[in-house]
């Protein structure tokens, strides 16, 4: 039986999120129920998750959080907001 999901997402600030909507559409073992999203912009978000459901084949309509809903944005720290971790990398 499929695990049903409700997303309720940031995304277009980090790849996290967008990662995030991309594995709940893949997988087979998840029932993607709704994306709702929030913090500024969130109409914008929607279109983002809309835009990517609509390329999985998936007609899930993201439903944006009222512009009165007034979440405060996490500023993006980058990869160093990240506890400083650093990318070197390797050679094959």
């Amino acid at each position: 039986m499929p695990i049903k999901v409700l997303l309720d997402t940031d995304i277009g600030s980090d790849i996290d999120d967008a990662i995030c909507l991309a594995y709940l559409l893949a997988n087979p073992e998840c029932k993607l129920l709704g994306i709702t999203t929030v913090t500024s912009e969130a109409d914008a978000r929607a279109s983002l998750a809309c835009a990517m459901c609509k390329v999985a084949g998936k007609p899930i309509p993201p439903l944006p959080s009222h512009p009165s809903v007034k979440v405060p944005a996490v500023p993006h720290r980058g990869i160093k907001g990240a506890g400083g971790v650093s990318y070197t990398p390797t050679s094959s």
